[in-house]
């Protein structure tokens, strides 16, 4: 496929800006002399490339800037390279998949760079990563599955904001998510380990959800509209139990929720101003030890 134009670092490792023609639908950066080695696709390299639906980078590639593939609304597919061998290039998975592998090489991946990439269907997140960047499938609404490794352990603020056909979710690995990580989602099932200590506010404020599952101690705090607004869509009673260690439920925590019952733990002495305002719930028991 021939190039139509493209910008480079000074150094030549770095794709700066792809901008090519406005009506190819697929990029294959390893046909290219000049692209074929370079080690990152930089920040907003692809921003806005709306008729984009598949994209080859080379295996060299290390890093994905900040909003590499923002706004690439019929991206579904890329593919890193595998090195040459005796029967020629060959790429790490089928063009015809459906789920982006990206693999170990991949060192970085920074803020918003799938954000609005809304044809993404599944995505497979490398081995090593610790974080998933703030905002960085934000809007995905075509988004079901994120397979992500152990070693991941940050979900940054509104990693999947308004990802709206999320599979169940196990936060096992993930210490701590961000503010409104999963906040105006639809998922099928949500359970939070004990790792899960921090739980930024409205995280899953606006969200629907079928379930949502505390095993065990972890978060102490219940943060401010944390499931303000939040729809549980299972029919029947909808409950959340708290792990044991909290002890503090913050401001308008379950304001508008349809919660009908969330047992309070022992050990809290605080409860917000609108804590429970408009929600269902329809027994409390507040604890001996509430001061406030």
């Amino acid at each position: 496929t021939p190039f139509e134009e493209y910008q480079v670092s000074k150094d030549g490792t770095t794709l700066t800006k792809w901008v090519g023609s406005q009506t190819a639908t697929v990029v294959d950066l390893t046909q290219n002399e000049a692209l074929k080695q370079i080690t990152k696709v930089g920040d907003d390299a692809f921003k806005g490339q709306q008729n984009i639906t598949e994209i080859t980078l080379p295996s060299t590639v290390k890093s994905i800037g900040k909003r590499a593939f923002y706004g690439c609304k019929d991206l579904k597919n890329i593919t890193f390279a595998k090195k040459v061998n005796a029967t020629g290039r060959t790429p790490l998975m089928s063009r015809d998949s459906t789920v982006v592998e990206i693999p170990t090489t991949i060192e970085e991946v920074g803020e918003e760079a799938f954000a609005q990439c809304t044809s993404l269907y599944a995505i497979t997140l490398p081995e090593g990563l610790q974080t998933i960047a703030k905002g960085l499938f934000k809007g995905c609404f075509s988004l079901t599955t994120v397979n992500y490794p152990s070693s991941v352990y940050t979900i940054e603020d509104e990693a999947f904001y308004g990802c709206t056909n999320l599979h169940p979710f196990v936060l096992e690995s993930v210490t701590t998510v961000g503010r409104s990580a999963f906040e105006y989602c639809k998922i099928d099932g949500l359970t939070l380990h004990k790792n899960t200590t921090v739980v930024g506010s409205r995280a899953f404020a606006n969200t629907k959800i079928t379930s949502l599952t505390f095993l065990e101690e972890g978060i102490t705090t219940v943060n401010d509209s944390l499931f303000f607004n939040a729809k549980f869509t299972k029919g029947g009673t909808h409950t959340i139990t708290l792990p044991t260690g909290v002890t503090t439920i913050g401001a308008s925590a379950f304001e508008n929720c349809n919660v009908t019952n969330v047992p309070i733990p022992n050990g809290v002495t605080v409860i917000g101003e609108r804590a429970f305002a408009n929600s269902e719930v329809a027994i409390v028991t507040l604890p001996e030890g509430l001061t406030d």
